[in-house]
């Protein structure tokens, strides 16, 4: 998991930045100030950090961000007063457990995925059903696994689109980014096998060398 962290003091971070990577959560620690806001706005990164404080600026960054980009967790770090805490999604005073740290994180990741997933997506001649964790296709109903369902919901949100096997991943396995990407290759072979039961497997492409593609497009 790729994460920012707002600081004034950063090197008093790095105790932070050495505890979070070993829960697989990669941090940039960066000064607070506006030309950092500007340029991390736009980041990959779903996981923003505020170390001991936030102020004005701090503050309409995280409106901005929740405009924007509204699968995002802010997080404060130390924090100086209990009034800061109402503004971010978690707060975490030291001692920290970095282990549940990174599963608090992964919690509220997916329930703001959940608030704003609708409860069907609908591409192509395919219907995934969120609730029922299924694929409708005509009248073939599809049920898979938690995985291969998350796997499909991500081939959905970028259909179209290549995507690396270390997006997916990161998008499917969130903590466990590290681990090797065979993994994906695995899942996915079982989803193919899923998928020739209503002939939709020929619309996952294999990109050699770089990942996979989903297309309805695909004939």
């Amino acid at each position: 998991m790729q994460a920012i962290l707002f600081s004034s003091t950063p090197l008093e971070c790095e105790p932070l930045v050495s505890g979070l990577k070993s829960e697989n959560i990669f941090v940039e620690v960066v000064t607070a100030n506006e030309a950092q806001y500007k340029k991390h706005l736009l980041s990959g990164a779903n996981f923003f950090f505020f170390h001991q404080n936030i102020r004005t600026g701090d503050m309409a960054f995280i409106k901005l961000v929740r405009c924007l980009k509204p699968i995002t967790v802010m997080i404060l770090l130390d924090p100086i007063s209990p009034d800061l805490i109402n503004h971010v999604d978690l707060a975490f005073a030291r001692p920290f457990s970095y282990p549940l740290v990174s599963i608090y994180m992964q919690k509220k990741l997916l329930e703001k995925r959940e608030q704003l997933c609708p409860k069907e997506m609908h591409y192509g001649p395919f219907t995934l059903q969120i609730q029922k964790r299924a694929l409708m296709h005509g009248k073939s109903l599809i049920r898979l696994r938690n995985k291969e369902f998350a796997l499909l919901q991500y081939f959905f949100m970028n259909d179209g689109q290549i995507v690396s096997r270390s997006d997916i991943l990161e998008y499917v396995w969130d903590r466990n980014a590290s681990l090797s990407t065979n993994t994906v290759d695995v899942h996915i072979s079982r989803l193919r096998s899923k998928l020739k039961k209503c002939h939709a497997d020929r619309y996952l492409q294999t990109v050699p060398c770089v990942g996979y593609l989903w297309s309805c497009a695909a004939t």
